[in-house]
């Protein structure tokens, strides 16, 4: 009986193991730009966003369910020019620097509701890292003239990712709908596991202490 109990359990082990090795391949690739995201369905795309931005949102004191949901909401699920190779924009961030600019189209509302197009000047990003980076210092370091102005995306500030949300369609976004959307995905999917350390393969120690900290000086 103890034999078959022992088999048992290296027999799991073995599986788990395999199945863990798979998905740091693929986070790996995506990390690296190198998958072909055709190949890639919803779920390993979303399980990729959680295990890149979980570590540098909890090191940040921010929800990595919100900015998940707005990388989704964003990119359109990573298919959008913007968010695609050469350019790595998930985010939507608007150009704030000379060097790195890409222009497109874009849709915004008026304040009445009516949507209506712009061209606009985008960041441009070498990998999807620096993408998720850069925002997160956009957060937490706010704008030029006020450093304090994202201060209420902070977990610190907040109640849950609902007052974020919230913040983030009044500030972030024209769209009137746009924390109804992000509120939508993060149920839909889920995405408040990805606030916790232990969600599926609990992230290691070190994986934490190498994310970035920005803090405001």
């Amino acid at each position: 009986m103890k034999k078959l109990t022992y088999f048992l359990i290296l027999l799991l082990s073995l599986i788990l193991a395999k199945a863990t090795k798979v998905d740091a391949n693929m986070m790996s690739k995506f990390d690296n730009e190198r998958a072909n995201y055709s190949q890639i369905d919803n779920q390993q795309y979303l399980n990729c966003l959680g295990h890149l931005t979980s570590k540098i949102a909890f090191n940040n004191d921010l929800y990595a369910s919100v900015m998940i949901a707005q990388a989704l909401l964003e990119s359109g699920w990573g298919n959008s020019k913007l968010a695609q190779a050469p350019n790595y924009n998930l985010f939507g961030v608007k150009a704030n620097r000379d060097r790195n600019v890409v222009t497109y189209w874009t849709q915004e509302n008026n304040k009445i509701g009516d949507n209506y197009q712009i061209i606009s000047n985008f960041q441009k990003y070498d990998s999807y890292n620096d993408s998720i980076e850069d925002y997160v210092k956009l957060l937490r370091l706010g704008l030029h003239d006020d450093t304090n102005f994202y201060a209420n995306t902070w977990r610190s500030r907040t109640q849950s990712y609902r007052d974020v949300t919230d913040f983030l369609g009044k500030k972030y976004a024209t769209d009137k709908n746009y924390a109804n959307k992000l509120n939508y995905l993060i149920k839909k999917y889920n995405l408040t596991k990805f606030d916790q350390l232990n969600f599926g393969d609990e992230l290691e120690l070190n994986e934490i202490d190498q994310a970035p900290i920005f803090v405001v000086k």
